[in-house]
Protein backbone atom coordinates (compact mmCIF):
# COMPACT_ATOMS: atom_id res chain seq x y z
CA UNK A 1 0.00 0.00 0.00
CA UNK A 2 1.34 3.43 -0.89
CA UNK A 3 1.97 6.24 1.54
CA UNK A 4 -0.51 8.40 -0.36
CA UNK A 5 -3.24 5.77 0.01
CA UNK A 6 -2.55 5.49 3.74
CA UNK A 7 -2.80 9.28 4.03
CA UNK A 8 -6.26 9.15 2.47
CA UNK A 9 -7.31 6.29 4.76
CA UNK A 10 -6.18 8.33 7.79
CA UNK A 11 -9.06 10.74 7.15
CA UNK A 12 -11.65 8.16 6.13
CA UNK A 13 -15.06 8.65 7.72
CA UNK A 14 -15.25 4.97 8.67
CA UNK A 15 -13.75 4.47 12.11
CA UNK A 16 -12.37 0.91 11.61
CA UNK A 17 -10.48 2.14 8.54
CA UNK A 18 -8.79 4.83 10.64
CA UNK A 19 -8.08 2.29 13.42
CA UNK A 20 -6.42 -0.08 10.94
CA UNK A 21 -4.42 2.76 9.40
CA UNK A 22 -3.25 3.92 12.83
CA UNK A 23 -1.79 0.46 13.48
CA UNK A 24 -0.16 0.07 10.08
CA UNK A 25 3.64 -0.09 10.20
CA UNK A 26 3.61 1.43 6.70
CA UNK A 27 1.68 4.57 7.66
CA UNK A 28 3.80 7.67 7.04
CA UNK A 29 4.57 9.97 9.97
CA UNK A 30 2.24 12.74 8.77
CA UNK A 31 -0.69 10.29 8.55
CA UNK A 32 0.07 9.00 12.04
CA UNK A 33 0.27 12.56 13.31
CA UNK A 34 -3.20 13.18 11.86
CA UNK A 35 -4.54 9.99 13.45
CA UNK A 36 -3.09 10.93 16.84
CA UNK A 37 -5.20 14.10 16.64
CA UNK A 38 -8.38 12.25 15.63
CA UNK A 39 -11.52 13.05 17.61
CA UNK A 40 -11.92 9.34 18.42
CA UNK A 41 -9.84 8.37 21.46
CA UNK A 42 -9.51 4.76 20.21
CA UNK A 43 -7.96 6.00 16.98
CA UNK A 44 -5.61 8.17 19.04
CA UNK A 45 -4.66 5.17 21.19
CA UNK A 46 -3.95 2.99 18.16
CA UNK A 47 -1.74 5.72 16.70
CA UNK A 48 0.07 5.95 20.04
CA UNK A 49 0.97 2.27 20.09
CA UNK A 50 2.42 2.53 16.59
CA UNK A 51 6.21 2.71 17.08
CA UNK A 52 6.47 5.09 14.11
CA UNK A 53 4.39 7.88 15.66
CA UNK A 54 6.51 11.06 15.49
CA UNK A 55 7.59 13.07 18.51
CA UNK A 56 5.38 16.02 17.49
CA UNK A 57 2.29 13.85 17.83
CA UNK A 58 3.55 12.34 21.09
CA UNK A 59 3.99 15.83 22.52
CA UNK A 60 0.50 16.83 21.32
CA UNK A 61 -1.05 13.78 23.02
CA UNK A 62 0.92 14.41 26.21
CA UNK A 63 -0.22 18.04 26.28
CA UNK A 64 -3.82 17.00 25.61
CA UNK A 65 -3.86 14.58 28.53
CA UNK A 66 -2.06 17.06 30.80
CA UNK A 67 -4.78 19.65 30.13
CA UNK A 68 -7.52 17.12 30.88
CA UNK A 69 -5.96 15.28 33.80
CA UNK A 70 -3.10 17.25 35.26
CA UNK A 71 -1.38 14.82 37.59
CA UNK A 72 -4.52 12.81 38.42
CA UNK A 73 -3.78 10.13 35.82
CA UNK A 74 -1.16 9.25 33.21
CA UNK A 75 -2.84 6.81 30.85
CA UNK A 76 -1.36 8.18 27.61
CA UNK A 77 1.70 9.79 29.13
CA UNK A 78 2.77 6.52 30.77
CA UNK A 79 3.07 5.06 27.26
CA UNK A 80 4.50 8.22 25.71
CA UNK A 81 7.36 8.42 28.20
CA UNK A 82 8.55 5.00 26.98
CA UNK A 83 7.74 5.45 23.29
CA UNK A 84 10.80 4.89 21.06
CA UNK A 85 10.25 8.23 19.26
CA UNK A 86 9.81 10.36 22.37
CA UNK A 87 12.52 13.00 22.46
CA UNK A 88 14.81 13.20 25.45
CA UNK A 89 13.24 16.52 26.40
CA UNK A 90 9.70 15.13 26.31
CA UNK A 91 10.75 12.04 28.24
CA UNK A 92 12.44 14.20 30.92
CA UNK A 93 9.35 16.41 31.26
CA UNK A 94 7.08 13.40 31.66
CA UNK A 95 9.36 11.71 34.19
CA UNK A 96 9.46 14.96 36.19
CA UNK A 97 5.65 15.05 36.52
CA UNK A 98 5.39 11.36 37.46
CA UNK A 99 4.36 9.71 34.19
CA UNK A 100 6.85 6.87 34.60
CA UNK A 101 5.74 4.41 37.26
CA UNK A 102 8.71 2.06 36.93
CA UNK A 103 10.19 1.08 40.30
CA UNK A 104 13.71 1.88 39.05
CA UNK A 105 15.14 3.67 36.02
CA UNK A 106 13.72 1.94 32.99
CA UNK A 107 14.76 1.44 29.39
CA UNK A 108 12.96 1.65 26.08
CA UNK A 109 11.94 -2.01 26.35
CA UNK A 110 9.06 -0.94 28.60
CA UNK A 111 7.22 0.39 25.53
CA UNK A 112 7.49 -2.98 23.79
CA UNK A 113 6.12 -4.79 26.85
CA UNK A 114 3.27 -2.30 27.26
CA UNK A 115 2.18 -2.41 23.63
CA UNK A 116 2.42 -6.19 23.35
CA UNK A 117 0.23 -6.51 26.45
CA UNK A 118 -2.30 -4.06 24.99
CA UNK A 119 -2.25 -5.74 21.58
CA UNK A 120 -2.82 -9.17 23.11
CA UNK A 121 -5.55 -8.00 25.50
CA UNK A 122 -7.88 -5.63 23.58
Amino acid sequence: MTAERLRSLAVDEIRPVRLWTARSPLAPPDALDRLARDVDSWVQWNALINPNLPDTALRWLADLEAKEAGTRWFILRERIVHHPNASGALRAELVAVGACSCPRPCGRNVYARQTSTVANNP
